[in-house]
């Protein structure tokens, strides 16, 4: 019961919020979960379903806020699911799990082959592919390389035919893709069109090309990190074995088959035609003595790090199959206690904190010292298909109170119309969940759709989570790019993960006369979500307008809600809405709500007032809270990177100082009545480079006498517009944005943030008379 855990906040009418969570436990045989769905007889009730047999349990929460509320019982399912026992559950504790603490290369934009070649790459391709987007002034400083890559039952295999293949060699890729050792020429025919054309193509092998990747080129770009894609269990139907395969080369298998519950399946009926369920999926007998050779070669080759895909079906395994004999499906589900999912996961987390920490030298290969670092970084991995209890909840003990990347949705579909929404959807809602456990990632994305490139860039851009795209580099569009990343590759990414605001937690965004999705986030740097100690920079809401899709349970694909309203809708929002603001030290504040399509859209605001935003249909509407801080002649406001989509997360942190001056210059702290002069000092954390501005205001009659803007306590060269200067034509990049500024009687002040792959320290001394 957190009924008064918000006695900080200040906010009238705060609904009371309920929460219920199904919990895994553990017991002397693996762990048990168990479910909720709506009751078929009653509208108003829930039912508690076992997923496995044996003890089954809830958590019932709640709160005024309740993000905490949700914070508070993810975090005790995760404790539960470690310490719980028959007599007494107190030793369960929480896990004080960082906020936003990504790995070192998710700082940077990134690359994935997906897209562009789905299963048919190589080597040449890959390599040829990442120099040109380099080439194409496009500064991607890690990737993935997808499905495509492995050495398995049919190398040749389509996009979803190779679903129904299994892994062939752990220890080597696909022999027709990549050489052996070194790059040999190799003859390739290829369909084009009504003829076959063949080519000369050069192999290079695995190491080679990474190598290549990682060596700086004529442009001084190279690659900081590249990572493996590959599933939970080597391929989509794991591993071979020497009965079906003579040239299989990996460990002992055993052929275990997925036993879905009736109340997954009823939710997906569809399930029941995985290849998995007639085919089985090869598992290693000795799954550490897998990862430790398969991880082994990866690191060999110059890996950094894994995708890891297919993880949630492996908690219904069993080693017989679920058919009868007429090949049907046999409903008896036995009990069971999700063993191979959890031993999976074990040599797995052991694995990757071995091999792919972001630290190496700091983790020295091992857990015991991974434990010892106060602060240490997630491991360079992302989880992929794994919301299933018994792993999500289990991931704070696996990565030792780190948070690893998770994608939380389904694939991105680039050629669907009507699957655009959802995914963004999706994504911000399990982040409600997930956030707690996970770094979430919102997945690749494609810039080339002009419809949809920019929606799912700006999602990108709020999510506080990794930004990489799997666009051919022949169809990038080059200006959203440009809106996401700083010329050194530096993403500028939120301190916290987007969520629904409490506006939006329950309505749906899809349905066809819904409301937009109203998101918020928060700028800065803090080290909890909900300590009392947090200042951020600057809020953001992003409203999506998605409505009119849906999933079509028939044809197994999202398609259009009939009669779906398609146009322009408004929304009215509010500081408020940023959950930061609702504390009471910013009962007094002043904002100003800023958009780089509009410029400020309100001026003035205190956190208790709304305006109103419109959104067209498959667009969002990014709009920034800023702070302003105000001195005793002068109203400050730091804006930011502004050809950025989150141009204020450049701004990690502010400080401002006014000092007071008599005639004879003797400084006095605070606003001493009498004195003719303010000295104003502010200190800025940056991060990324570009041109950098902040906007000052005077009252009265006021005016600037000297400024001296300094970086990393060097003098540094600066300019200053005054508002005479509305229509300068040099404001062109940015216009509405900075115009808009100067039309409100402020003065811009530009700072050039040069290329380097740090946080600097912007100080600006003003003195007004």
């Amino acid at each position: 019961d957190d009924d008064d855990d918000d006695e900080d906040v200040v906010v009238g009418n705060d609904k009371m919020y309920w929460l219920v969570i199904p919990l895994v436990l553990p017991d002397q045989n693996g762990y048990t979960s168990c479910s909720l769905k709506s009751s078929s007889s009653n509208a108003n009730e829930i039912e508690l379903h076992s997923e496995t047999g044996g003890k089954v349990a809830l958590y019932c929460g709640r709160g005024l806020n309740p993000f905490k509320l949700i914070q508070d019982g993810v975090n005790m399912a995760s404790s539960t699911a470690q310490n719980f026992h028959r007599n007494d559950s107190s030793q369960s504790h929480y896990y004080p799990l960082p906020i936003n603490k990504l790995p070192s290369f998710a700082n940077k934009l990134g690359w994935c082959t997906w897209n562009a070649f789905y299963t048919k790459l190589n080597g040449e391709k890959i390599t040829s592919a990442v120099r040109s987007l380099w080439d194409k002034g496009i500064p991607v400083k890690w990737m993935i390389i997808d499905d495509g890559w492995q050495h398995t039952t049919n190398d040749e295999s389509l996009d979803g035919m190779q679903w129904g293949e299994r892994l062939l060699n752990v220890n080597g890729p696909s022999p027709q893709k990549f050489s052996s050792e070194k790059h040999v020429d190799k003859t390739s025919t290829e369909e084009g069109g009504h003829d076959s054309v063949t080519k000369q193509l050069t192999l290079l092998s695995l190491k080679e090309t990474i190598s290549q990747l990682k060596s700086p080129k004529g442009s001084g770009m190279r690659l900081d990190a590249v990572l493996a894609w590959h599933t939970i269990s080597g391929y989509w139907l794991g591993l071979s074995n020497y009965e079906e395969n003579d040239n299989y080369k990996g460990p002992d298998t055993t052929l275990y088959y997925p036993h879905f519950s009736t109340n997954i399946i009823d939710n997906d009926f569809s399930i029941t035609k995985e290849q998995s369920i007639f085919k089985g999926i090869g598992i290693a007998n000795n799954v550490t003595m897998f990862y430790d050779q398969y991880h082994s070669f990866l690191d060999r080759s110059g890996f950094d790090g894994v995708k890891i895909d297919a993880q949630g079906v492996h908690g219904f395994l069993r080693p017989y199959s679920t058919l009868d004999g007429n090949g049907s499906q046999d409903k008896q589900i036995q009990p069971h206690r999700h063993q191979i999912s959890i031993h999976q996961q074990d040599a797995l987390a052991s694995s990757i904190i071995q091999r792919f920490s972001s630290d190496k030298s700091s983790v020295e290969g091992t857990k015991a010292t991974y434990e010892k670092n106060s602060k240490p970084e997630p491991p360079n991995s992302i989880m992929c298909m794994c919301h299933s209890p018994e792993i999500i909840y289990r991931l704070p003990h696996l990565y030792l109170s780190t948070k690893p990347l998770m994608r939380v949705s389904d694939d991105f579909y680039p050629e669907n119309d009507f699957c655009h929404g959802p995914h963004i959807v999706a994504c911000a809602f399990n982040s409600l969940i997930l956030c707690n456990l996970a770094s979430p990632d919102w997945d690749m994305f494609s810039t080339d759709s002009s419809v949809t490139g920019e929606l799912h860039a700006m999602a990108r851009a709020i999510s506080g989570g990794p930004i990489y795209f799997s666009d051919k580099p022949s169809s990038i569009d080059p200006v959203i790019i440009e809106k996401l990343v700083c010329e050194n590759g530096v993403v500028v990414l939120c301190c916290d993960y987007a969520r629904p605001t409490r506006n939006s937690l329950f309505t749906d965004p899809l349905d066809k006369d819904s409301c937009p999705m109203i998101l918020w986030n928060i700028n800065g740097r803090i080290d909890n979500t909900f300590d009392n100690d947090i200042w951020p920079t600057s809020g953001i809401l992003a409203i999506f307008n998605v409505g009119g899709s849906t999933w079509c349970y028939e044809n197994l694909d999202f398609i259009e809600v009939p009669g779906a309203d398609r146009m322009p809708k408004n929304v009215r929002v509010s500081p408020l809405d940023v959950e930061p603001f609702r504390h009471q030290r910013y009962q007094n504040h002043q904002f100003l709500a800023v958009s780089s399509r509009e410029g400020i859209i309100k001026a003035a605001l205190s956190r208790n007032d709304s305006f109103t935003v419109e959104v067209s249909h498959l667009q969002a509407h990014i709009v920034h809270i800023l702070p302003i801080h105000q001195t005793l002649y002068v109203d400050f406001v730091v804006i930011g990177i502004t050809k950025l989509y989150n141009f204020a997360g450049a701004i990690s942190q502010v400080n401002v100082q006014s000092y007071q001056t008599d005639e004879e210059g003797r400084l006095e702290r605070d606003h001493v009545l009498g004195s003719l002069e303010e000295r104003l000092k502010v200190d800025i954390n940056v991060i990324g480079c570009g041109r950098f501005f902040v906007a000052y205001k005077f009252k009265n009659s006021f005016e600037v006498s000297s400024m001296h803007a300094y970086l990393d306590g060097v003098n540094v060269e600066h300019s200053i517009i005054s508002p005479k200067a509305a229509n300068d034509v040099f404001l062109l990049e940015e216009e509405k944005l900075l115009s808009s500024f100067l039309q409100h009687n402020f003065h811009l002040h530009c700072i050039r943030l040069p290329c380097q792959d740090k946080t600097d320290t912007a100080a600006l001394e003003i003195i007004v008379r």
